[in-house]
């Protein structure tokens, strides 16, 4: 079961974040005499419904007062640090609040490094920035539809035996006769018909049946 410290987190994180307009009028209010430090936060931030930081911020506490005045989860702010005489610059988020700090105190959360040093900060609410908008991924490749190749009938060119093939079919260039078996001479897919390409290709005959067809039967090679 959820405690119910935690749903009651969580409802006045949602009532803060509805208020976050209120905070953004102070963008002008400024404390010249905070103090900052670096905290490792024991439990979970206050406010749990913040989880997008914008680039280069971090996540800050304050105090109480300013926590429950109006300084809710989710206003920016920009600080800047002075040490050793030098300074510092930084953008953060307020995502939680840390009861030791007074009025103007800020502690940054800087994951697993603590210090009880605190160094003099000055800082203002500023406006967050805008989050880019998000191109939502395609959940599936889009498909080009396919063209359509229609399916080419092939209808077998038979030429008449004539004289020079007897009882047989000729090639298209009137050179080599083919067995009637091959039911076409020549043409593509000539290999796989019965007798194969030394029966029904061009090639084949000439290479393997290169005989006259005047005192040979087809295959045979037509004497011009």
């Amino acid at each position: 079961m959820i405690k119910f410290s935690k749903l009651l987190s969580l409802f006045y994180c949602g009532i803060l974040l509805v208020l976050n307009p209120l905070v953004l009028a102070q963008e002008t209010e400024s404390y010249s005499y905070g103090k900052v430090f670096y905290y490792t936060p024991v439990h979970k931030e206050k406010c749990v419904l913040i989880k997008d930081i914008p680039q280069d911020y971090m996540r800050v506490a304050v105090s109480p007062y300013l926590f429950f005045k109006g300084a809710i989860c989710g206003a920016c702010i920009r600080g800047e640090i002075s040490f050793n005489k030098k300074k510092t610059k930084f953008n953060g988020v307020i995502t939680n609040v840390y009861r030791g700090l007074y009025y103007g105190d800020v502690a940054i959360n800087a994951k697993n490094i603590y210090s009880d040093a605190m160094w003099p900060i000055k800082w203002k609410f500023i406006k967050c920035p805008t989050p880019e908008p998000t191109t939502p991924k395609p959940t599936h490749k889009p498909t080009d539809p396919k063209p359509t190749i229609p399916k080419q009938t092939h209808k077998p060119t038979i030429l008449p035996a004539g004289p020079k093939c007897k009882n047989s079919l000729m090639h298209l260039n009137g050179k080599v006769c083919c067995p009637l078996s091959c039911k076409e001479c020549g043409n593509p897919g000539c290999e796989s018909r019965p007798g194969g390409e030394k029966d029904c290709c061009y090639k084949g005959i000439i290479e393997f049946n290169n005989v006259s067809c005047e005192k040979n039967p087809a295959p045979c090679v037509i004497n011009v």
